[in-house]
């Protein structure tokens, strides 16, 4: 009895050894990406409007637990390190917080990186302070955290501060010409393939 209790502990103690995260590797390295695109779809609460109604929000089914103005959603290209050539698509609440001077708050963002190889990076952003202006661009910047994908980037972690801007002479929330520069750190590792 006492053999068969030892060789179970033993083929316990060999699975766990087996199944250890493929995040063991993991460096934490520089990142930087600069990416570009516009929106794809704009989605505003029920009843909301830029006059009398600006105040009204939605949290859309729970995308939004907090409430949001519309739920807006992105897309483009770009290059990034770790990535090469990419793709993007996003998607963040925003509540507007103010009319004069207009201005915005960006929340439960969801963005993910597909790499051309097809590996993808998830990320989770939120903004950190409002829409600011510079020279004949409208700008805003936005707290990322790496949270998981596929392939090299499963079990990826780490942050970047990106900036984004737009052309200030486009009028209301519809973006186009948005280029984001995102830089930060990021960790995961290399040998974690499909």
């Amino acid at each position: 009895m006492r053999r068969i209790l030892l060789a179970v502990l033993m083929c316990a103690l060999g699975l766990i050894g087996l199944s250890a995260p493929a995040s063991a590797q993991q460096v934490t390295r520089p990142f930087y990406a600069t990416f570009t695109g516009a929106t794809t779809d704009i989605v505003y609460a029920p009843g909301f409007d830029f006059g009398p109604n600006w105040m009204v929000t939605s949290t859309f089914d729970g995308r939004c637990p907090d409430g949001a103005s519309w739920l807006i959603s992105f897309a483009g290209s770009g290059y990034g390190t770790h990535l090469g050539n990419l793709t993007w698509e996003s998607s963040h609440c925003t509540r507007v917080t103010s009319l004069a001077p207009p201005n915005v708050e960006i929340a439960g963002g969801h963005l993910q990186f597909t790499a051309a190889n097809g590996d993808a990076l998830e990320e989770s952003y939120q903004a950190v302070g409002g829409l600011s202006v510079e020279g004949d661009q409208l700008c805003t910047d936005t707290a990322a955290t790496f949270d998981g994908g596929t392939g090299r980037f499963t079990h990826s972690s780490g942050n970047a501060l990106e900036h984004g801007c737009w052309p200030a002479s486009i009028q209301g929330p519809v973006i186009h010409d948005l280029v984001i520069r995102s830089a930060g750190t990021i960790a995961y590792d290399a040998a974690d393939r499909r």
